[in-house]
């Protein structure tokens, strides 16, 4: 699922973008859809992808309003988006907020976690959610100069999550170094050395294909120099 602002969206379906309607269902017994809001037409059946264009004001909020479907009374489900390193420079604020059946509000600051799970989703009546984003800087498709160098070294969540079988990882680098990217298990075995030498600064985006691992719970740590980050994956088969 991914959700943002682009120069080139508009306010309804956008193929360019891979906004299609309903999406193929995922592994699980769960599926998340993007729907439609007021003011943002023709996404009813619902969406994999949910790109806005660029607000004329800065501080404009944004609304995202997905819809999750659990098959089983006490599924879990379980959501993660990229940290604070990623977002901060994209908006100002950004928020998770969803509702129970007995109308209890819980709102999610997604800039201080990034990952979520809801137990007993369909058991609470838990079907929808909203994200707002607060005061758009940076655009998804914009070559900004402040953006050209990062600053800062920087491990995002890998995408899709939870995956089958492959999934794709970002990383950022303020300079050029010496770099190993390493997947493990829950038991702290090796599993995969994705990256392992000399990288030059900027983003950099890589592919794991899991065809050959068993479904469960992974994680995967960068080290760059002296920066030392590590984040969980799941993968689904």
């Amino acid at each position: 699922m991914e959700f943002g602002n682009d120069v080139r969206a508009t306010y309804g379906m956008d193929d360019s973008l891979g906004e299609f309607y309903c999406p193929p269902q995922p592994p699980g017994p769960v599926i998340v859809l993007w729907q439609s809001i007021p003011g943002r037409p023709f996404v009813e059946m619902g969406c994999n992808r949910d790109y806005r264009s660029v607000p004329t004001n800065p501080s404009e909020r944004d609304t995202f309003k997905l819809l999750f479907v659990a098959f089983e009374r006490d599924s879990s489900v379980f959501f993660s988006w990229p940290d604070v390193s990623y977002l901060g420079v994209r908006c100002d604020s950004m928020f998770f907020v969803f509702t129970d059946s007995a109308k209890q509000v819980d709102v999610i600051d997604m800039f201080k976690q990034d990952s979520l799970q809801i137990a007993n989703a369909n058991a609470r009546g838990i079907t929808s959610a909203f994200i707002y984003k607060y005061g758009v800087k940076l655009v998804d498709d914009v070559d900004d100069p402040s953006s050209a160098t990062p600053k800062g070294f920087a491990l995002l969540q890998n995408y899709p999550n939870p995956f089958n079988p492959a999934t794709e990882i970002s990383y950022m680098l303020e300079k050029s170094s010496n770099v190993t990217l390493t997947v493990y298990d829950i038991l702290g075995r090796d599993v995969a050395v994705l990256v392992n030498g000399r990288i030059e600064q900027g983003e950099h985006t890589l592919r794991w294909d899991a065809q050959n691992v068993p479904s469960g719970v992974y994680f995967y740590r960068l080290s760059a120099g002296g920066f030392v980050q590590t984040k969980r994956m799941i993968l689904l088969k």
